[in-house]
């Protein structure tokens, strides 16, 4: 578009600046003399500041990465194609050494948590390799209990358990433990109750709740929000072919005592898919990874966050075949989720 350029006795007068949000402008030409009295000079010169430029695009949306894994190698998806591709194999695990999950921070650092048969698990700092595939290096933080076994890790966001985000561990009793990464012995902060009549899941009342295998915390623009996948347990027998989406009560959780009770809602109905022991989550979806099923190869399941019905998105008989089913899966808790009000 064209400028005015307005000279006046050798003295330019000062133009007003762009606002501090625009893009830097392009500084004015400015050219000497003139009589007082000349009109002004229209220039079809270009000077920079337009003001009904069209303003800057927005800047791309950054989609977290979904990583999942099975008892001994790192997986990634992407939550907007679906595509799920392996990392590498996990490096450091003693023999006979599972990784039961993986979690992922607010900087989207990677930690997981093992199971050693009769001796002390560990939680694990772990390295993506810089190219994306290849070995994936873990470093002992700190060894656990021999009398615990861990089976769901996750981040509670900032200001859920303490002023920084906090590591969140559950157990096969369908415990919720607090576990720093080093130091102090993890500690107990609640569990999902008992069956109620007229739950979903199969169960009868009076059944304890127990994780199927997973929970995940989001920062949600400051209001953090956490879901688990359960089932219906009565003692070592659970019911294994449907299992429930539920919100995690965080008030409940923030107290940090045993006999918190920290099943805050059931979300839509069961979810007509057994064994879902890991959970990340993208926009209006959890993403459930299924070890097995009874009849076919582990999958990966969409749950509506709506309705807490899965649908199958994709088989991988290739993992089924090798006996490594799914395990867990972590993504970061500032991913873009989208609860129902």
């Amino acid at each position: 578009m064209t400028s005015l350029r307005l000279v006046l006795s050798g003295l330019l007068l000062a133009s007003c600046s762009p606002k501090s949000e625009d893009p830097a402008p392009v500084s004015p030409t400015v050219t000497d003399s003139a009589a007082v009295d000349a009109p002004a000079e229209v220039s079809t010169e270009d000077v920079g500041f337009v003001a009904d430029a069209a303003p800057m695009d927005a800047p791309p949306e950054v989609v977290a990465k979904v990583f999942a894994n099975t008892d001994n190698t790192l997986w990634q998806m992407d939550p907007l194609t679906k595509a799920v591709t392996k990392v590498g194999p996990f490096k450091g695990l003693v023999a006979g050494e599972d990784m039961t999950d993986i979690a992922v921070d607010a900087t989207g650092k990677l930690y997981g948590v093992s199971v050693v048969p009769s001796e002390q698990g560990h939680i694990f700092e772990i390295a993506v390799p810089a190219g994306g595939t290849g070995d994936v290096a873990t470093t002992i933080t700190r060894n656990l209990p021999s009398t615990v076994r861990f089976y769901a890790l996750a981040f509670a966001p900032k200001g859920v358990l303490g002023a920084d985000e906090a590591l969140v561990a559950g157990d096969s009793a369908g415990t919720i433990w607090l576990v720093p990464t080093g130091g102090t012995a993890p500690t107990k902060i609640g569990d999902f109750g008992n069956v109620a009549a007229g739950d979903p899941g199969g169960g009868t009342a009076g059944m304890a709740w127990q994780l199927s295998g997973d929970l995940a915390f989001f920062s949600n623009a400051g209001t953090p929000v956490g879901f688990a996948t359960i089932r219906p347990c009565s003692g070592m027998t659970c019911m294994s072919d449907n299992d429930v989406l539920v919100e995690i009560d965080l008030t409940e959780l923030a107290k940090k005592v045993p006999t918190a009770r920290l099943l805050k809602r059931f979300v839509g109905a069961a979810t007509g898919h057994g064994r879902l022991f890991g959970v990340g989550a993208w926009n209006e979806e959890i993403f459930a990874f299924q070890r097995s099923s009874a009849s076919g190869p582990a999958q990966l399941i969409a749950v509506s966050l709506v309705t807490g019905k899965g649908t199958v998105v994709k088989d991988f008989p290739e993992i089924t075949a090798s006996k490594d089913g799914w395990s867990g899966a972590g993504v970061t808790t500032s991913a873009k989720i989208s609860v129902p009000k």
